[in-house]
């Protein structure tokens, strides 16, 4: 922590930050729970999945065109190959010469292998198909028990919301009258930390260790501290404070 920071700290009456913290805190504990409630987890979930359909069913009109495009391909490719056997099965009773006999005969082998082929692509395209179809089904069977999530649980998560927007609203008051007794500048520490995840900003020390997160704290660190008042934990870099 900065020489900067730690005048600030000893300028102020550690009781007031930490007076607003606790109230802060307050809000916090509101805020947490309300983010923990199985309706809203339920509710913002069914949400994302609804949002979400719109991408799910291109990607399965895209897939399914594809597919289409394959099979017609398929199709295609297997009643050329057909008509070409028949052909080349036609021309072996007109042939005269052995050496002709044998061109025909590898042609019509080599036809029959592209048949095989044709046949092979078009069984799996066609079980590509079937279960792109199941899989829309299903999605079609999750939208719509989503659908009855959403509206079970949305008006149980809006009761929530406004029963914790009213609690947090009078301890805003509250917070804001705290407020009045600490210096700009190290509540802009505060809310700095703060809004790296840090929180509580300020802990104590308990035997030894991080009120934080209860990290053992050097011998040398401890001795800065009852010097200073004030240290930055070097792990969960909260403020560690003593009062004498």
């Amino acid at each position: 922590m900065s020489d900067i920071i730690i005048s600030l700290i000893k300028g102020q009456d550690m009781k007031k930050i930490l007076e607003y913290q606790e109230i802060d805190t307050k809000i916090k504990d509101i805020d947490d729970k309300l983010k923990q409630s199985p309706e809203r987890k339920k509710y913002m979930n069914a949400l994302a999945f609804a949002k979400s359909k719109d991408e799910a069913v291109k990607n399965f009109d895209a897939k399914t065109t594809a597919l289409s495009g394959k099979l017609d391909a398929a199709k295609a490719g297997f009643e050329k190959n057909i008509a070409t056997l028949s052909e080349y099965k036609g021309e072996l009773s007109t042939l005269d010469s052995s050496e002709e006999a044998a061109y025909f005969q590898k042609a019509l082998s080599q036809t029959k292998t592209a048949l095989e082929t044709c046949e092979r692509d078009l069984v799996q395209i066609l079980r590509e198909m079937e279960e792109t179809k199941k899989q829309f089904e299903d999605f079609k069977t999750r939208l719509a028990e989503e659908g009855v999530i959403y509206n079970q649980n949305k008006p149980l998560y809006e009761a929530q919301k406004k029963e914790a927007d009213e609690k947090t609203a009078e301890i805003k008051a509250a917070l804001l009258k705290a407020e009045a007794g600490v210096s700009p500048e190290l509540l802009s520490v505060y809310n700095k930390k703060k809004a790296e995840n840090i929180f509580p900003v300020f802990v104590p020390l308990k035997k030894d260790m991080c009120g934080g997160c209860f990290t053992n704290v050097p011998l040398n660190e401890q001795s800065k501290l009852k010097r200073e008042k004030m240290i930055d934990c070097e792990k969960c870099r909260r403020i560690i404070y003593i009062i004498d």
